[in-house]
């Protein structure tokens, strides 16, 4: 069975004073569960995400009755605001079968959208009040300050160690290079940017829509290994690689025509590992 989740952008207060207009060398968000039923409100935890501009966040709730995990990328605009895009997956206790089996309800959603720090982000992953009351969420991004590795602080006030946090870096955007040889002879090239673990389209002259998607590789250096998909016209089915940071790969086409890509990082992360 699957439902709406609800998402808003609620206007908190005032723009800030010029003084804090800056461009913010941290930034810090709040997270707050809020419960609300016949016998009030209640907030059962609240959580901070303190790190530098790029700092990425996952909230992971576990209950007798639901789980969410929520992953949020964030990245500064020109303007000022957040561009902040988020996955969301639900799984909540619906009943029981008549063979006496749990039912769940269950559901997986991606958003995106633009954000001020005058602006809060709420969240009703379950959908409006139901017979147990009202779960949302609050998350409200603040201009900090300072130095050192990304704070995450947790006030577990109702839920009894059920909520995870963790934060970190990784790549968002990734260069793409790619070109395609009939034989000794290059008969087609293109270079662009795609948006981590979203499917970019590189238009290739003659050829049609290269579609590729680049995400982590899992258990890997993120900053030197790329997991990519690729697809399009010219595959007929997704082909899958793992590329080492200004390494080219080459993928067949055909008897004839081979796809070489090279695909990095725009960024430089802390890992040291090589390519092998």
């Amino acid at each position: 069975m699957r439902y709406l989740a609800i998402l808003a952008l609620l206007l908190t207060a005032a723009a800030p004073p010029p003084s804090l207009m800056t461009t913010p060398n941290r930034i810090r968000f709040v997270v707050r569960c809020v419960e609300q039923n016949a016998a009030g409100k209640r907030t059962l935890y609240e959580a901070d995400v303190d790190g530098p501009p790029g700092t990425d966040f996952t909230v992971r709730l576990r209950d007798h009755g639901f789980t969410l995990d929520a992953m949020f990328v964030s990245e500064l605009t020109t303007s000022g605001k957040l561009d902040v895009r988020s996955s969301l997956t639900t799984r909540r206790r619906h009943g029981t079968s008549r063979a006496g089996l749990a039912l769940w309800e269950e559901d997986a959603q991606e958003h995106r959208f633009v954000v001020g720090f005058d602006q809060e982000i709420e969240l009703l992953p379950f959908g409006g009040a139901g017979r147990a009351g009202l779960l949302k969420f609050d998350i409200v991004p603040e201009r900090s300050a300072g130095t050192g590795p990304m704070r995450i602080r947790i006030d577990d006030v109702h839920s009894n160690g059920a909520i995870t946090v963790d934060a970190f870096r990784q790549p968002h955007w990734y260069a793409v290079e790619a070109e395609i040889d009939d034989g000794p002879a290059v008969i087609s090239r293109v270079s662009g940017r795609i948006f981590a673990g979203t499917a970019g389209s590189l238009a290739l002259p003659a050829l049609g829509n290269l579609m590729i998607t680049a995400r982590t590789f899992e258990h890997a250096d993120p900053w030197h290994y790329t997991d990519i998909t690729l697809g399009g016209r010219l595959f007929a089915r997704p082909s899958r690689g793992v590329i080492c940071r200004g390494e080219w790969q080459s993928f067949p086409i055909d008897a004839k025509r081979t796809l070489r890509i090279r695909v990095a990082p725009e960024e430089t992360g802390p890992g040291k590992g090589e390519c092998s």
